[in-house]
């Protein structure tokens, strides 16, 4: 049934019929016949820091995304890419600004499309996080895991990282575990310091790298430090990591993770405390065994180099 939704939150659809225009036409005409969707998401523009974001459709197929994006009176633009060349699925809550950030390949460079939203109704864009990350790693039913399982290996995390990641893990998934890291601070003055790294963990689970963090301070903080309010989790299917490889900059250590598909590839930068490098080199060699003993890489170019470069 057709609505005026255009002020509304984000809604789940039936159909693209239902969606305003141009939106509703431009999904229609990418859809094909057969085309089987899974999830069709509409979110209305959204104004954030005196700018307007446009209003979006997202549509999750057997095989592959499309999103549509308008701002009014303008042409309606469309991105497409199937699931083997999708390369991160990336969520931002903070407090009511979310951002739904998906990295893929096309014409053998890597893009990125983004969706604004209220967090009110973030729990849509959880579900289409799922449908992206199933689809890449080629799964069409989930087994529940047990939350027990999940408690255990991360008793130890401060609590708001344990429940960031009891909200961000795909369903399905079990812990096996992970590396924190506090926030990194410049050490030249004394009462206002700045943030030069957010406080973050780095999770394995049996198929993908969680990289759960704060938002980075923008400005001087004072001794008490500032209060944060949400997180950004990007999730990297084991499938997608290629390789990695260390770098430094000022007083920090960098981890440069290549995902990469059959068309392209990108990096995936994490700043972390130097004092951490020997942790997190064992945490990501533990990765890389995964993804071989689960046999879930999914790029088949014989010649793809899986493993540590040296830096």
């Amino acid at each position: 049934m057709k609505c005026d939704i255009w002020d509304r939150f984000a809604s789940k659809l039936e159909t693209a019929r239902d969606a305003p225009e141009p939106l509703g036409s431009a999904m229609l005409a990418a859809l094909k016949p057969d085309d089987e969707v899974r999830l069709l998401i509409f979110g209305p523009a959204y104004k954030a820091l005196r700018k307007t974001m446009p209003s979006t459709l997202l549509a999750v197929l057997a095989h592959e995304w499309i999103l549509v994006n308008a701002l009014e009176e303008h042409p309606a633009q469309v991105y497409r890419c199937n699931f083997a060349d999708t390369l991160l699925v990336e969520i931002t809550n903070i407090l009511l600004h979310g951002i739904l950030r998906i990295d893929f390949v096309i014409e053998g460079r890597a893009e990125t499309v983004a969706i604004t939203f209220n967090t009110v109704m973030e729990g849509l864009y959880q579900e289409a996080v799922q449908f992206l990350l199933n689809g890449m790693d080629n799964i069409l039913e989930i087994t529940p895991c047990n939350s027990n399982e999940i408690s255990s290996v991360l008793k130890s995390l401060p609590m708001k990282f344990y429940n960031a990641i009891v909200e961000f893990i795909p369903m399905g998934q079990h812990v096996l575990g992970f590396v924190h890291w506090r926030a990194v601070m410049a050490r030249k003055l004394r009462v206002f310091r700045q943030e030069l790294s957010p406080e973050a963990v780095l999770v394995l689970t049996d198929r993908e790298l969680l990289f759960i963090s704060e938002e980075k301070a923008s400005s001087w903080v004072g001794a008490k430090g500032v209060q944060k309010y949400g997180y950004i989790a990007t999730h990297c299917p084991l499938s997608r990591v290629a390789s990695f490889q260390f770098g430094e900059h000022d007083s920090l250590d960098t981890i440069d993770i290549v995902v990469r598909s059959l068309r392209g590839s990108e990096k995936l930068k994490i700043d972390f405390p130097r004092e951490q490098k020997v942790e997190i080199g064992s945490f990501m060699e533990r990765a890389l065994k995964q993804q071989k003993a689960q046999n879930i890489s999914s790029i088949n170019d014989e010649e793809l180099k899986i493993g540590y470069e040296p830096s």
